[in-house]
């Protein structure tokens, strides 16, 4: 049995002297909130460096909040920005690995999302899922992908404090992909196929990597049994046997006596000297290894799930920000204007230290900016969208290939759309923007068929959905 502590395996990171951006990782367990911001290694660079870890016992969602907030305050001097990531546990999570006959992403997300939900005892509104592409086929034009399902009410808990706390997400990281994470900067970089065993309350998973890559996940309750290691080795042999040789298995979560218990069961039933990875060391208090990896995972380069409203939220604050930019940038250049010259600005470079000064004095105003921008943004919602925003709302929403021709309303609020695409995805494709518009609701594909144009084949649809705020019936033709 071989033990390693996790905090003395990054001393591959070297900082850099730039400010670098920080990824804060967060879970929220039944008593407490976990905090970690870590540092991406520099480009080119390897590892990444816990630069905070922090639990913090709240009881609701206003006192996590705060503790969030004075967090993020305690960090932005280190930083040049922070980001935030949830850590989120793959039990509440359905993955499904799939097959389909594309190359091209747009497609690959459209199929995989028609046929993830095929089956689910849920209405559509209700989940929300992500795709990533596993690996490609190009001349059998094909793509492995994983496709995350979950439902909407688990991030329920983690809505409210995002709310409360006035911080936008980039995103929810499964936990699988969090230790993933952890794993990669703990591993020796030549061990690329290797066994993942976690423990999470009542809670078991197995994850197998090929090439660090996910390529099988199971995740297994043991709910009032506790962990027992006959069924533990059974799981394991279900779980290895499409596996062609035996592999390195890395253990994450457990405490004893299972540690001692399972290590021998492991070597003596598969022949698996297991390799139990501590955050740091057997404190059963420790940050959990799932928040310190989703710390060092690049957000861009990862599956990740996002609510709908907090992706609108996000598009909120990020136009706020950059009204509050061009408002500071403005009173800057008015201040360079009216109070010295550009000769005397380039001879003073102690100048722009006073001159930050005064934008740390500006910016108690500009939040009065920023709230307004708020308040206006939320009546112009309110009142509801005219005719010619429905029309910009499907210019923007149309796919490239997708011609309308058609687009009528009744007083009611009923809508449909009439056009051509070149394939039934690109169609579904629309339908899905649709879906997704805040304009619409209950967009739905009612019609489509076959049509010949010059020898050329194209798929004649009709969508028709609901108009969240159709004041002026009528009709328009393309």
């Amino acid at each position: 049995m071989v033990h390693q502590t996790f905090l003395s395996t990054i001393s591959r990171f070297r900082p850099s002297k730039a400010l670098p951006v920080l990824t804060v990782a967060m879970e929220i367990d039944a008593a407490s909130l976990v905090l970690v911001a870590g540092a991406a290694a520099p480009a080119g660079g390897d590892g990444f460096q816990i630069i905070e870890r922090k639990r913090f016992p709240a009881k609701d969602a206003a006192e996590m909040a705060q503790c969030a907030r004075d967090f993020a305050a305690m960090l932005l001097p280190r930083a040049s920005s922070v980001r935030w990531v949830v850590s989120f546990p793959r039990r509440q999570a359905l993955l499904r690995f799939m097959t389909l006959p594309s190359l091209d992403p747009q497609e690959l997300k459209t199929m995989a999302a028609l046929q993830a939900r095929a089956g689910l005892p849920l209405a559509e509104d209700e989940w929300i899922s992500d795709m990533m592409v596993l690996r490609q086929n190009k001349e059998k034009r094909s793509s492995e992908t994983l496709v995350a399902i979950v439902r909407k009410t688990t991030m329920n808990p983690y809505t409210e404090f995002f709310e409360q706390a006035r911080i936008y997400p980039e995103g929810f990281i499964l936990s699988s992909f969090a230790l993933a994470a952890f794993v990669r900067h703990t591993v020796p970089d030549s061990v690329g196929d290797y066994a993942h065993l976690d423990f999470a309350e009542e809670w078991m998973t197995i994850d197998l990597f090929s090439r660090r890559q996910l390529m099988s996940s199971r995740s297994i309750p043991f709910a009032g049994k506790g962990f027992d290691p006959d069924r533990i080795i059974e799981e394991c042999r279900y779980s290895l046997a499409a596996v062609p040789r035996t592999q390195p298995m890395y253990v994450t979560g457990a405490q004893e006596p299972l540690t001692s218990r399972l290590a021998p069961a492991l070597q003596s039933a598969l022949g698996i000297s297991a390799t139990f990875l501590s955050p740091e060391g057997e404190n059963p208090e420790a940050i959990p290894a799932s928040v310190l990896g989703a710390a060092g995972v690049n957000p861009k380069g990862s599956l990740m799930l996002l609510p709908p409203k907090m992706v609108k939220e996000q598009f909120r604050q990020n136009k706020r920000q950059a009204l509050i930019g061009a408002a500071l940038w403005a009173a800057v250049w008015l201040a360079l204007v009216v109070g010295t010259t550009g000769l005397r600005i380039f001879q003073k470079e102690r100048d722009l230290a006073s001159l930050e000064a005064d934008l740390k004095r500006l910016e108690p105003r500009v939040q009065g900016i920023s709230e307004a921008v708020d308040r206006i943004t939320a009546s112009r919602e309110d009142e509801g969208a005219d005719p010619l925003e429905v029309l910009r709302e499907l210019h923007l929403r149309a796919p490239a290939a997708v011609v309308l021709r058609t687009a009528s309303c009744e007083s009611g609020g009923r809508c449909v759309f009439q056009g051509s695409a070149p394939t039934l995805s690109a169609a579904m494709e629309f339908v899905d923007h649709l879906q997704k518009s805040a304009a619409f609701s209950q967009v739905v594909l009612t019609g489509s068929s076959i049509s010949s144009d010059k020898n050329a084949e194209h798929i004649d649809f009709q969508i028709q959905g609901e108009s969240k705020a159709a004041r002026i019936p009528g009709g328009i033709d393309g």
